[in-house]
């Protein structure tokens, strides 16, 4: 809205919490209520945090929207596996532990393709990883020299992995059978960044 910014504004945002509750964040401060300004920019990406009061099942979900909202995609993306899912069009459910966790989301407003490469952070150098399967060769390209890749599946069993890359790109022969997999990729100077792919 008008008069907002992308900083803390007194009279549009609010702070707090109750039992189980979504926050946005504003560096390591917690909003239930968060005004953006106009523009509006669909690049814009937001940290999402939550906190859980027991261990269980949740949802993140749009029941309603309004305005720009009521034709723009809202997605969330779970950096726990990498998914990105378009909450506009279906509840996202994920399993958590008890506790306050500021790093597991974002929300975007890109499309697919778009979200794919934006992150929240200040650096959004590893954003730009790109990872695309493609008869049979899994090919990673990132801005950064590339130290290792490890390659998992979804249960968490190392499948392969490829040290002392050293390199901004690496290909790597995807002899598995048909499966999702998870791509962590990690840089010279010890950043991480993960990715999931369909094989």
């Amino acid at each position: 809205m008008d008069g907002t910014t992308i900083g803390a504004d007194p009279g549009y945002d609010c702070m707090g919490f109750s039992t189980s509750v979504f926050y946005t964040l504003l560096g390591t401060d917690a909003y239930i209520i968060q005004g953006r300004p106009l523009p509006f920019t669909g690049d814009d990406v937001i940290p999402l945090g939550y906190k859980a009061a027991q261990a269980g099942s949740f949802t993140l979900s749009i029941p309603d929207a309004d305005g720009l909202f009521e034709a723009q995609d809202i997605l969330v993306r779970d950096k726990l596996d990498g998914t990105l899912h378009n909450v506009s069009e279906a509840p996202y459910t994920f399993t958590s532990n008890a506790g306050i966790f500021n790093d597991r989301f974002e929300v975007l407003y890109a499309d697919m393709a778009t979200a794919s490469v934006l992150s929240a952070g200040t650096d959004n150098t590893l954003a730009r990883v790109q990872v695309c399967l493609a008869h049979g060769t899994l090919s990673i390209q990132s801005p950064k020299n590339i130290a290792t890749v490890n390659l998992y599946d979804t249960s968490g069993r190392l499948l392969t992995s490829r040290s002392h890359v050293n390199a901004p790109t690496v290909a790597i022969e995807a002899g598995w059978t048909k499966q999702v997999l998870i791509v962590q990729a990690v840089a010279l100077d010890g950043s991480t960044v993960t990715r999931k792919v369909i094989q």
